[in-house]
């Protein structure tokens, strides 16, 4: 009896253990456009995922050739991992008959969650046409999304790696262990950006990851703290106390005729302003 148990859970093992293995799908990378073409897919009649958890598998020492859009829809997570124990799996777009894959704004779209680990994505086509953004991220369901980076590399951004200004109902952002290089955006002074959300963000976590030509990346929040908070202490000390205030602006306190608070306020600004930039130029890592 014990004998035919331990049988018959050896067996529940086992097909559990064949499904995991049949939740990985790993991508020939000797086909151009098998990358897009396997997620893209991979979905059922109505547009559904077919296999909602099923991750996809990029070959260590590989080079994928991307000629269309990732384009996945369904609202629930794009896994995409390389392979260990060799060189980063490479993604690199390429067009077709002159044709770029994607769009003018985005190189592809995620209707959902994202992760990534472990792979290389060249964000310019080897045309050298860029896309704003490598990936733009959007829902359907209302939910928080999130967007989970390990171990990649990336290079040559328009704009934003990540785009989630779609995502309203919250945010997971963690980028681990990540290289995001070359920037090379002309239109925006700080070059590129890894993510860009201006919707709540219930988490943001950055460890270890290094950034090469882009000037505001992780910071922005940093940046709207320090920068704003005189200028709103201020305000708020004009409003619950004008008295305390009002001195500084007293003309009979003055030097060369222009009262001595107006002329603290603009060596505080000049002050604030040369602050910005030294902070821009420290976090414009070059490697």
């Amino acid at each position: 009896m014990t004998r035919n148990v331990q049988t018959l859970l050896l067996m529940c093992l086992a097909l559990v253990g064949r499904g995991f293995a049949q939740d990985t799908l790993w991508i020939d990378p000797n086909t151009p456009g098998a990358l897009e073409g396997t997620i893209n897919g991979d979905t059922l009649a109505n547009g559904a995922r077919a296999n909602p958890s099923r991750a996809y598998g990029l070959h260590k020492d590989a080079v994928y050739v991307q000629n269309a859009s990732i384009v996945f829809r369904g609202g629930t997570t794009l896994r995409i991992f390389g392979e260990r124990g060799g060189g980063y799996p490479v993604v690199q777009m390429q067009p077709v008959n002159g044709v770029d894959p994607g769009n003018v704004q985005q190189a592809n779209t995620v209707e959902g969650s994202i992760h990534l680990d472990h792979v290389y994505w060249i964000a310019q086509v080897t045309d050298g046409f860029q896309y704003n953004m490598l990936f733009l991220l959007t829902t359907v369901n209302g939910l928080p999304q999130e967007c989970v980076v390990n171990d990649c590399v990336t290079e040559f951004i328009g704009i934003d790696t990540f785009n989630g200004n779609a995502w309203t109902a919250g945010a997971k952002w963690k980028f681990t262990n990540c290289y995001f290089r070359a920037f090379f955006s002309g239109l925006q002074w700080w070059a590129g950006r890894v993510f860009c959300c201006k919707e709540p963000i219930d988490t943001l976590w950055v460890e270890n990851c290094t950034v090469s030509n882009g000037g505001l990346v992780f910071l922005v929040i940093l940046y709207i703290v320090v920068g704003f908070l005189p200028i709103g202490l201020a305000g708020f000390l004009f409003i619950i106390a004008p008295s305390f205030m009002a001195p500084m602006f007293d003309p009979a306190v003055n030097v060369g005729g222009i009262p001595t608070g107006e002329i603290l306020i603009g060596v505080g600004l000049t002050m604030m302003f040369i602050g910005f930039m030294a902070i821009r130029k420290i976090v414009d890592i070059e490697v």
